[in-house]
């Protein structure tokens, strides 16, 4: 597949790679609820391929990761997976990206 059939996932990936754009989104996409929790100052894009246990690569759009306001143990990961079609085994996908 050449580069201009898939012009949209360009733009995407290099759109919220960009901590500013995702984060920026991100304060306009949320709940108010959700943002009085999430510390989006200190806002992260993860590496987007990871190696599954049976050594398969596989690569996600972007991964954003951040603190919780009080700090507390846990961490909060936004997943943004950009999908041209539907796809029915997406929800299985962003379970194996949280694995």
């Amino acid at each position: 597949m050449d580069k201009l059939s898939k012009i949209h996932d360009l733009v995407f990936r290099h759109t919220f790679r960009e901590v500013r754009n995702t984060r920026d989104f991100l304060n306009f996409s949320l709940p108010e609820k959700v943002l009085r929790v999430l510390d989006l100052s200190a806002l992260e894009i993860e590496p987007g391929s990871y190696i599954s246990d049976e050594y398969k690569e596989s690569f996600s759009d972007v991964v954003a990761k951040c603190r919780t306001r009080n700090n507390r143990a846990a961490d909060v990961y936004i997943v943004f997976e950009h999908k041209s079609s539907q796809d029915k085994n997406v929800l299985v996908q962003l379970l194996r990206y949280m694995y």
